[in-house]
């Protein structure tokens, strides 16, 4: 299993949340720290979160991005920028396999091409290590996978997971503490609650997977 942050995102119609866990793990699953942070805000509009390796030439991996995406105005061309400069850095290391990465953006977006003329919450992933399902590979690929998920008419909400596997029973308790949520109009802290709760939950098991997910999270709301 992936040494990987859990990414957790609840979008709704008028609100979107974001929870990830803090916990920086070495590659043998030991712990490093647990107060990381994982999660940034681009022009007050998105929420990034990321989940893989920690350090991104020598600079931590959230600041790394900040620096590279701040002066685009399109998340688009931000993260092909950002995937540019990771090609170029990854395929120099020693060990090109073990830098898995995984950025997940959120928010409310446009797309002309598709006849989305208003503004769509939607959840967008970008990883070398994530398959087209949102499963984790062992090993970081060469390739990098983009997955842009819309929050469709006719859909009361969307749920994102990314970095450690969830059971059916944890995705269908989430699913109906966002609906329990969305019928008592407690949006966003009923979002961010149920989340928080499920990162809370793994990471007090003594499993693999407890290990690898910190009790703290970071947590972004849009509204």
């Amino acid at each position: 299993m992936p040494i990987v942050t859990l990414i957790l995102t609840a979008v709704t119609r008028d609100s979107i949340v974001q929870v990830s866990d803090r916990r920086l793990t070495r590659s043998d699953g030991t712990l490093f720290d647990d107060n990381t942070t994982k999660a940034i805000l681009f022009c007050g509009r998105l929420a990034i979160g990321y989940t893989g390796s920690a350090f991104i030439e020598n600079v931590p991996t959230a600041e790394w991005l900040a620096r590279v995406i701040a002066p685009h105005q399109d998340i688009e061309a931000g993260f092909d920028d950002a995937v540019s400069k990771l090609e170029t850095f990854i395929t120099s290391q020693p060990s090109p396999k073990t830098w898995r990465l995984a950025f997940v953006a959120t928010g409310w977006g446009t797309e002309t091409r598709a006849g989305r003329l208003n503004p769509t919450p939607f959840i967008y992933t970008v990883s070398n290590f994530l398959g087209d399902d949102g499963t984790s590979l062992q090993d970081a690929t060469p390739s990098w996978n983009k997955r842009v998920e819309w929050l469709e008419p006719g859909f009361s909400h969307l749920l994102g997971i990314a970095g450690q596997h969830l059971t059916k029973l944890e995705k269908d308790s989430i699913d109906r503490a966002i609906r329990n949520t969305l019928k008592r109009c407690a949006a966003p802290y009923g979002l961010a609650e149920a989340l928080g709760e499920t990162i809370r939950i793994i990471a007090c098991e003594s499993s693999e997977r407890g290990k690898c997910v910190g009790r703290g999270a970071n947590s972004a709301s849009l509204v």
